[in-house]
C-alpha cells in the first residue's frame, strides 16, 4: 500500500493470464476524480474533472448475434451487429459490480393510497436456491439492498440458452 496525496492505494499483482488489458484500475479511484499515468519507473496521480474510461476490445469480446432475440429484419442484421460490436465495451457482462447513482427514480402510482402487492409465483426447491444465490450475489455487489417495503411483485426464472437462468420481475397488474 502507498499513500499519494492523502489517498491510500493498495496494489494487487495479477497474473497476465487474468487480464485482457495492460492494467486494471478499480472504479473507486477513477470515480473519485483521479487520473493515473503509469510509466516503467513512475506513477503519476493527478486530479481531473472528467472521468474517462478506456477499454481495449479484442475479438473475444465481440457479441454473438445468435444469442440476441431481435425483430430486426435479416438484411439489417449485419448493420446491427456492427453497431453492437462497436459499442460492446459499454455492455456489462455477468453481474453488475456497482450501483448507478446518476439520479433518483420516482414511481407515480395511479392510486397513491393503494399498496401494490402481488403473491409470488411458486418455485421448486432448485429454483428457490437459484433465486437465493442471485439475490445474494446482487447484495454482495451492492446493486440491491434489503427492503421492508409493503410493495411486492412476483418474479419468474427464465431459462436462457446454454443452461443459464435469468430472473425477471413481473410489474404488470
Amino acid at each position: 500500500m502507498i499513500l499519494i496525496k492523502n489517498l491510500e492505494i493498495l496494489f494487487h499483482v495479477v497474473p497476465d493470464d487474468y487480464l485482457s488489458n495492460d492494467i486494471l484500475l478499480g472504479r473507486e479511484i477513477i470515480s473519485q476524480g483521479f487520473n493515473v499515468s503509469l510509466t516503467s519507473d513512475n506513477v503519476i496521480l493527478t486530479s481531473c474533472r472528467n472521468i474517462l474510461s478506456c477499454v481495449k476490445s479484442d475479438a473475444s469480446s465481440r457479441l454473438d448475434l445468435d444469442y440476441i432475440d431481435t425483430d430486426v429484419p435479416f438484411e439489417y442484421r449485419p448493420q446491427l451487429e456492427a453497431v453492437l460490436n462497436e459499442f460492446s465495451a459499454s455492455f456489462s457482462r455477468g453481474v453488475a459490480t456497482s450501483r448507478v447513482n446518476t439520479g433518483q427514480l420516482e414511481i407515480r402510482l395511479i392510486d397513491p393510497t393503494k399498496v401494490v402487492q402481488r403473491r409470488p409465483y411458486r418455485l421448486g426447491a432448485d429454483e428457490r436456491q437459484v433465486v437465493r444465490n442471485k439475490v445474494n450475489e446482487l447484495l454482495k455487489a451492492g446493486v440491491i439492498r434489503p427492503s421492508c417495503s409493503p410493495f411486492s411483485s412476483p418474479m419468474l426464472l427464465v431459462k436462457k440458452r446454454m443452461g443459464r437462468t435469468a430472473c425477471a420481475l413481473i410489474t404488470e397488474s
